[in-house]
């Protein structure tokens, strides 16, 4: 993906980076890890979580948060989703 704030986004982990290319373009679900982030679900996304994402939790959460703030949340994710499919 392709992005202005490369600085933070190449400190992702390579596999959440397709995750987060996938629902951003694409509108499609992402894992159980990076849904529960994009939902503002801390404790699952916690549990979820390999090592690689384990160490850039907060970074991911951040990220969202700063460039992608409307795509976040349960009703916004559940919009953003259900966009692609009435599209």
């Amino acid at each position: 993906m392709k992005c202005v704030f490369e600085n933070e986004y190449q400190n992702i982990p390579e596999l959440t980076k397709g995750g987060i290319t996938r629902y951003v373009e694409n509108h499609l679900p992402p894992g159980s890890f990076l849904s529960a982030v994009i939902c503002g679900d801390l404790y699952t996304a916690v549990r979820r979580a390999d090592p690689e994402n384990q160490k850039a939790i907060v970074l991911i959460a951040r990220w969202f948060d700063s460039y992608f703030p409307g795509l976040t949340g349960r009703e916004n994710f559940s919009n953003w989703i259900n966009k692609k499919e009435n599209a």
